[in-house]
Order: C-alpha cells, then sequence, then structure tokens
C-alpha cells in the first residue's frame, strides 16, 4: 500500500471521528439542553401564575384606591404595593422570554450570559418584593383613630412598624449578588428560580467538561 493512500485513509479516519465528536456533541447538547428547559417548566408556570394572580390583585387595589384616596395611610399604601407589584411581574415576564430563549446549542458564554442575567434577575425582583413588608402595617390606620388613639397603641404601632423596616432594610441590603452563594440566600430564592438555575448551571457544566474531554 503506498504512502498517499494510506494517508488518505488516515484524513478519511479522521474526517468519520470528527464527525461522530460532533455527533455526539450534538446530542448531549440537545439531552441536556431537554434537562435545562425540563427545569425551568415549573418556574415558568409559577412566574405565569404569579402574573395572572397580580395582574387583578392590582385592580383590586386600584378600585380600593379609588374609593379610599381620602385616606393617607391606606392611599401611600396602596399606591407602593401597585408599584411593587408592576415591577416584580415585569421583571416575570422578562424571565419567562430569557428563560424560552435559553439554547444549550448556541456558544457556552451566550448561554452563561442569559443564565447570569436570569440569576441576577431572581435575586433582584424577590429583594423588591420584600419592601412592601411594612406597608402591611400601616395600611389600616386611619387618622381619626390616630387623633383618639392612647399611649399604649402609638407606641405598639410604632414598634411593629419600626421592627418590619428594620427587617425589610437588612433583608434588601443582603438578599444581593455578592451574597448569591451564601446557604440563607440560596433557601430564600430556590423556589423562585434557584433550584432551576443551580440544575441548569450543572447541565452546562457537563456539556463543558465533556467538550474538554473529546477534543
Amino acid at each position: 500500500m503506498k504512502a498517499d493512500e494510506l494517508e488518505d485513509i488516515w484524513q478519511a479516519y479522521d474526517a468519520k471521528l470528527a464527525q461522530s465528536l460532533e455527533l455526539n456533541i450534538k446530542v448531549l447538547e440537545k439531552i441536556e439542553g431537554q434537562k435545562v428547559r425540563r427545569s425551568f417548566i415549573a418556574l415558568i408556570r409559577f412566574k405565569l401564575f404569579a402574573i395572572i394572580l397580580g395582574i387583578p390583585w392590582n385592580a383590586f387595589l386600584l378600585f380600593l384606591l379609588y374609593y379610599a384616596w381620602r385616606e393617607p395611610f391606606f392611599a401611600i399604601s396602596a399606591i407602593l404595593l401597585v408599584i411593587i407589584n408592576t415591577y416584580a411581574m415585569i421583571e416575570y415576564a422578562r424571565q419567562i422570554r430569557v428563560i424560552r430563549g435559553i439554547d444549550v446549542s448556541n456558544a457556552i458564554s451566550i448561554t452563561q450570559q442569559q443564565l447570569t442575567w436570569l440569576h441576577i434577575s431572581v435575586i433582584r425582583s424577590f429583594r423588591i418584593i420584600f419592601l412592601q413588608l411594612p406597608l402591611w402595617t400601616i395600611f389600616y390606620i386611619k387618622v381619626p383613630l390616630l387623633m383618639q388613639a392612647g399611649w399604649s397603641y402609638w407606641i405598639i404601632q410604632s414598634l411593629i412598624t419600626l421592627l418590619f423596616i428594620f427587617i425589610t432594610i437588612w433583608l434588601y441590603r443582603n438578599i444581593s449578588v455578592k451574597n448569591a452563594g451564601s446557604k440563607w440566600v440560596k433557601a430564600l430564592i430556590w423556589e423562585d428560580g434557584g433550584k432551576s438555575f443551580d440544575k441548569a448551571t450543572k447541565f452546562m457544566q457537563e456539556i463543558e467538561e465533556f467538550k474538554k474531554d473529546i477534543l
């Protein structure tokens, strides 16, 4: 057998091997892509449910505000609740759009950017939701009640509201991207996207490790 024939056979073998490796990568990407999509199914349903529930809830608050706008504590609370809820729903809609756009067959860097943005968005929307906590301690207060209330009511009401303000500030400052690796932050956002993000990240790592092993 001549040298050029051996070279042709060797090149044909290399071509078949390259095709086989490429096919294996595509099969793995398809399998892992299905895993990633399945890991986000429950999250998408939760976000959609929150949006569907949030729209009538905001409408109800605005309806009450129309009739009770003269009550300053309720009016302020209702307006802020609507703003917070609207922000959360918009963020949920953006998260759903990004999740549906994830394609593991794209460059790893692109998918990682999508997952990173999603993780940051989940943390950001989660911490914003906690801003409504103090509002639930004052929305029911009426001015005539304050005028007639004794010192005991003022003290108890002030302590409760201040406590919730302190808790809210602490949560807002500590639920952050910087603390995303801490156990308690992971536990808080676990059902709000943390679990899906963790699974998707592991799937992407499996693809990356497989490519490194065979290339």
